[in-house]
C-alpha cells in the first residue's frame, strides 16, 4: 500500500480486499493467517473461486417471433372496434394513457410483457414468426 520495497510481506484484509502489505501497513487491516491449501485443486482458501462459463450465446438466435411492423395501426383499429378510448384501454391493461398514445403513434416499441397484455385485452395478434436465415 505504501510502496516500500521489503522482503517480508504480511497477508491482510482491508475493506474486503485481500492484500500483501508491509508490516507497517498491516495495521490498517485485519491480519490473516498463512493460507493452507484446503480447497480442491490446491487453491488457497483466501482466494475467491472463479467459475468458468461456456461461450456467450447470441440471444437473437433463440428469437422465433417479433412484433409486427404495423402494430400501431392494429392496436388503434382493435381498440376502436371494441369502442374503447385510449384511457379505457390503459385502465383495462393497467398502463398509463400516454403509453397507449405512444404505441398508437409509433413513438414507442412495445416490450414483450406489454404485447401480451394488449393481445389478450384486444383479441389481436401482434407477434409474427421470424424468418430463419
Amino acid at each position: 500500500m505504501c510502496g516500500k520495497e521489503v522482503n517480508e510481506l504480511v497477508l491482510v484484509e482491508v475493506e474486503g480486499a485481500i492484500l500483501k502489505v508491509c508490516k507497517s501497513c498491516a495495521r490498517m487491516g485485519k491480519e490473516l493467517k498463512k493460507p493452507t491449501p484446503k480447497v480442491a485443486g490446491g487453491v488457497p482458501s483466501y482466494r475467491p473461486q472463479v467459475r468458468r462459463r461456456g461461450a456467450p450465446t447470441d440471444i437473437f438466435e433463440k428469437m422465433t417471433k417479433e412484433v409486427v411492423v404495423d402494430y400501431p395501426q392494429r392496436i388503434r383499429r382493435a381498440r376502436e372496434s371494441l369502442g374503447l378510448s385510449q384511457e379505457d384501454l390503459a385502465r383495462k391493461i393497467n398502463e398509463k394513457k400516454s403509453v397507449i398514445a405512444k404505441l398508437e403513434s409509433g413513438h414507442m416499441y412495445p416490450p414483450d410483457k406489454l404485447v401480451k397484455k394488449l393481445e389478450k385485452a384486444l383479441g389481436i395478434e401482434l407477434m409474427e414468426e421470424v424468418p430463419s436465415d
